[in-house]
């Protein structure tokens, strides 16, 4: 034992962890060792690069198809195509899982009950016809979404020409 031992703070003992009853939920990232196997090679290959092209690819393809399925929906509840604008967002990697934003003209936003049935029916829609889950439909009224409904306070550039007064004109003058 030397005398700088004395000054240096010795390891402290591991400490044993507690057994705990499994939750039951499972992580698929907890069974994947962190370190490599033998010689070196990892013990899951990684995906090629195609597999994430591929699943861009699905993603885009079921993204048309929720399209198609929030147009019909539209379509049915009768309101005009110029009448809204939407976005879908995937949740997920694979596109099975979306959420929808959706722009609506004011004359079309009065009734939330209406618009509960929507939802309802274009989640129910993508759910049956493709298998797309859409978790969430989110609405907004808005009244730049109409096209050819002016803006309230704001007039065409001929309404403006029109109804400024004429001013009255003097003769040049004769010399």
């Amino acid at each position: 034992m030397s005398l700088f031992s004395w000054f240096s703070r010795k390891p402290a003992p591991p400490k044993p962890r507690p057994l705990a009853e499994p939750s039951g939920l499972l992580n698929a990232d907890a069974t994947v060792p962190l370190t490599p196997g033998r010689q070196s090679k990892p013990l899951v290959e990684p995906l090629p690069p195609e597999h994430a092209a591929n699943r861009k690819n699905e993603r885009m393809e079921r993204r048309e198809l929720l399209y198609t399925v929030v147009r019909d929906a539209m379509v049915r509840a009768g309101v005009l195509s110029a009448s809204y604008k939407f976005k879908v967002l995937s949740l997920d990697q694979r596109g099975r899982q979306f959420l929808v934003m959706m722009d609506l003209a004011r004359e079309y936003g009065g009734e939330t009950v209406r618009l509960s049935e929507i939802e309802a029916l274009i989640a129910q829609t993508a759910k049956t016809r493709y298998d797309i889950l859409v978790t969430a439909v989110y609405w907004r009224i808005n009244d730049h979404v109409a096209v050819g409904i002016p803006q309230k306070g704001v007039a065409p550039q001929g309404a403006a020409l029109q109804a400024a007064p004429a001013l009255p004109r003097r003769p040049a003058p004769v010399a």
